[in-house]
C-alpha cells in the first residue's frame, strides 16, 4: 500500500519492470494507525481493538504469537 501519487507509482513500477499489485487507500488512515517507523505491524481483533503493535523486526512465528492468533480466530 502506498500514499504516493498514482502517476508517480506507475512510472516507478514501469521503469523498474516490476509486476506486482499496488494498493491505494480509499480513505484516510485512522490516526491511531499512523506510524513513521518501518516496519510497523498490527494485529487487530474482530472488534477493531489493536492486540499487538510491533515496530521493527519481530518473530511472528513464535509460540506466543501463534497461540494468540489461534485464540483470536476461535
Amino acid at each position: 500500500m502506498t500514499q504516493e501519487e498514482l502517476l508517480n507509482v506507475q512510472r516507478f513500477i514501469s521503469r523498474k519492470g516490476y509486476e506486482l499489485p499496488i494498493y491505494f487507500p480509499q480513505m484516510q488512515t485512522p490516526e491511531i494507525l499512523e506510524e513513521n517507523s518501518i516496519p510497523t505491524n498490527y494485529v487487530i481483533d474482530a472488534n477493531g481493538k489493536i492486540i499487538i503493535k510491533e515496530t521493527g523486526a519481530a518473530d511472528w512465528n513464535s509460540k506466543k504469537v501463534r497461540e494468540l492468533l489461534n485464540g483470536l480466530i476461535q
